[in-house]
């Protein structure tokens, strides 16, 4: 359900960095390297749920 619900937003992050970016800072002046650090970030976002699952299953099951 999550997924669902933040997909839309990623893609069109993905696609359109630097308009996510002029949208969120309006008055900065953003270069090429910046866009690149977004979508680097953008195409890690979906692991990250996976790690944070991982940090708290394991202990649980005590074979951490």
């Amino acid at each position: 359900v999550g997924l669902l619900l933040v997909a839309p937003f990623w893609l069109g992050m993905s696609w359109l960095p630097e308009a996510s970016l002029r949208l969120v800072l309006p008055d900065y002046l953003f270069v090429g390297q910046e866009a690149f650090y977004l979508r680097v970030y953008l195409a890690v976002l979906p692991l990250l749920p996976i790690v944070f699952m991982a940090l708290t299953f394991f202990p649980a099951i005590g074979k951490a």
